[in-house]
């Protein structure tokens, strides 16, 4: 009779929430392994597609060389069949096909905006773009990334479904996400610690130096953010606009797991970034379509953060004219509330939170601070409770400040979320170009000091002196087109192609529309160069001393006879010696001063491909060049 009793909440768990469990797994595979990535997988013998959410990283990257070749050898046939008559039309119609198959795998093609052929584009293709997309579509370290990303979206989901996502397992992300980020960020130290820039003269730059000077800098971003808030707060007093802090949520259908870590029945099996496309495609888009047909504006910031299952939901800080706020506010709330409406009855606020800031209540700075720092700086949250004399506790997580920003890092890194957003004021990239701009006329002390037009001038003035809010009035002000803006970010063709042979568009420096292609200033001078840092010479002669056996290595026999093995002597090659080796294969004879260039992270082209070094392994992509090749070769072997 005990044993029986025993049972029973065993079987109530087998056949309730384990079996729900199962079925929200279920759900989740069904979503990325759709009947169209099965045909695709069993038509190509990519089987091991099949089990992607369980494949280590080289088993991804096997992966992704078969997927490639099956792409290639689609590519081949496909062309084959036009023939020497092919024409751009042709080789759109193979990119179509090509795309299709890619989007089957939950893998979004190559320029598949630009390259769209649907009856509502307004445009044309971009035909340029087609051997780029063709080469990208064959590269199996292009099929490589993405297959790696879509493994780790699919696992998280899969462990969000099963509810080890929420506030009572791990908060944001899984314990093998976090697990994973750690270790890009380790991989990512280690890759700034081991190369460095070189201009064209020789100069170097530490990567770790550059990395950690800029924006990249988690502190760094935090103090523009803070600096561009304090600006947006003193153009509302100037204008005399009103300050409301708006939080939004998804509805409840959206969300994986409940507050308590038990499975949410009315989940309907949505992943985190379509919560996060619902707020950007859905409430945002239809406030600003119905703000803008109204003639209502608004600016101000929002910020993206996760709730203890990973679902999103927006902190919004918006400026408005008082007469308008009423209005604006209004039809925010109708928009986020009005998908299942009935759920939520008289309480709204647990979809729309929306408070006025008054000067009784801090600034608008003031409450955005935490928000903003709390999803990207630890350094801004560390510290303890003064009441309780402990760490500060994240309210959400139940974690610490400085746990819970790791966290949520790592949780917008992996699913693509932007946490931060400015809108409706002018570019914050164009900020920053024009104090690097200062700066390197300041360092040029026998240059001119000042720009030739005293308008751009007030504005590069008004940048350097580090005030945001006379920057914004110095371009013209909050809510003009982007066309009236004095100063706008200028952009020119990369001196270098791509890995795809294409010459990419780089920024090249500042420019003012309201004068025209004259007055393009350059502030990105030099053409640098990434190359690996070449190791330390080690000098092995022994220093002078005393001898010390060490523990752990070979030590004299216990016995009179020496049953311990010989040492092995074993060769293994150097990156270097296995290049030098690899080489011939491919059918290249280069240099050695062109295998040092090699090894350093240079690429060298030959025969219509791209050599590089990666990982210690010779690995090459097809040119444009090559591609034509390959279009023939398709043509002479149909003929034959």
């Amino acid at each position: 009779e005990k044993a029986g009793k025993k049972a029973r909440p065993a079987s109530r768990y087998i056949h309730g929430k384990l079996t729900n469990i199962l079925d929200r797994i279920e759900q989740t595979d069904v979503r990325f392994c759709t009947k169209g990535y099965q045909r695709i997988v069993v038509t190509e013998r990519l089987d091991a597609l099949l089990t992607l959410p369980q494949l280590s990283k080289r088993e991804v990257q096997t992966a992704a060389t078969l997927t490639a070749g099956a792409f290639n050898g689609e590519f081949d046939r496909l062309c084959s069949q036009y023939g020497d008559d092919m024409t751009l039309n042709d080789a759109l119609t193979v990119y179509q096909k090509l795309a299709r198959r890619a989007l089957l795998l939950n893998i979004t093609p190559p320029y598949h905006e630009s390259l769209r052929t649907d009856r509502d584009r307004r445009t044309e293709p971009d035909i340029e773009k087609l051997p780029g997309a063709f080469l990208r579509l064959s590269c199996a370290d292009w099929w490589n990334r993405k297959l790696w990303r879509l493994r780790r979206i699919w696992r998280e989901e899969q462990l969000r479904a099963a509810c080890l996502v929420s506030r009572k397992k791990s908060a944001y992300l899984s314990r093998d996400a976090l697990t994973e980020f750690r270790e890009q960020r380790r991989r990512m130290k280690q890759f700034l610690k081991s190369h460095e820039l070189v201009n064209e003269d020789g100069f170097t730059i530490d990567m770790a130096d550059v990395y950690y000077s800029g924006n990249s800098n988690p502190q760094h971003r935090r103090y523009e953010m803070m600096a561009n808030m304090k600006g947006l707060e003193l153009i509302a007093q100037e204008r005399g606009d009103e300050a409301v802090f708006v939080t939004v949520t998804c509805p409840s259908a959206w969300h994986a797991t409940t507050a308590d870590g038990h499975p949410n029945p009315k989940w309907n099996g949505s992943t985190i970034r379509d919560t996060s496309d619902y707020l950007v495609n859905v409430f945002f888009a239809a406030v600003r379509k119905k703000l803008n047909r109204k003639n209502l504006r608004w600016y101000g910031v929002r910020v993206a953060e996760p709730h203890h299952d990973g679902t999103v939901h927006w902190h919004m800080m918006i400026f408005v004219r008082p007469e308008d706020r009423e209005t604006i506010v209004n039809e925010m709330q109708d928009i986020a509330i009005r998908e299942d409406r009935d759920e939520l009855g008289d309480d709204i606020t647990p979809r729309f939170k929306q408070e006025l800031i008054t000067p009784d209540k801090g600034t608008p700075t003031g409450y955005i601070a935490t928000y903003i720092g709390k999803n990207l700086d630890k350094g801004a949250v560390k510290g303890n409770d003064p009441k309780t004399g402990k760490p500060l506790v994240d309210d959400e997580s139940g974690l610490t400040m400085t746990e819970s920003v790791e966290r949520a890092v790592g949780w917008a890194g992996l699913h693509g979320v932007r946490q931060f957003q400015f809108f409706g004021i002018p570019s914050r990239q164009v900020w920053r170009e024009l104090r690097r701009l200062a700066c390197q006329l300041q360092r040029n002390p026998d240059g001119p000091q000042k720009l030739k037009d005293p308008a751009m001038d007030s504005v590069m003035v008004a940048a350097d002196a580090g005030c945001f809010a006379s920057y914004i009035t110095q371009q013209g002000g909050v809510l003009i087109p982007r066309k009236d803006y004095v100063v706008r970010t200028a952009y020119a063709i990369a001196d270098k192609p791509n890995d795809y042979g294409e010459t990419g568009i780089q920024i090249y420096g500042i420019w003012s529309p309201l004068i025209g292609e004259t007055s393009r200033i350059c502030t990105h001078p030099d053409n640098w160069t990434l190359v690996r840092k070449q190791p330390e010479p080690k000098d092995n002669a022994p220093e002078p001393g005393f001898d010390v056996d060490l523990p752990g290595g070979f030590a004299a026999p216990w016995t009179r006879g020496n049953n311990c093995p010989h040492q092995q002597k074993i060769n293994i090659p150097t990156a270097e010696e296995r290049v030098m080796r690899a080489l011939p294969r491919e059918g290249i004879h280069i240099s050695d001063g062109e295998i040092t260039l090699l090894m350093s992270g240079i690429k060298l082209q030959q025969s219509g491909r791209i050599y590089r070094v990666k990982d210690g392994v010779l690995r090459d992509t097809p040119t444009a060049d090559g591609l034509t090749a390959r279009w023939q070769a398709a043509i002479r072997r149909r003929d034959a």
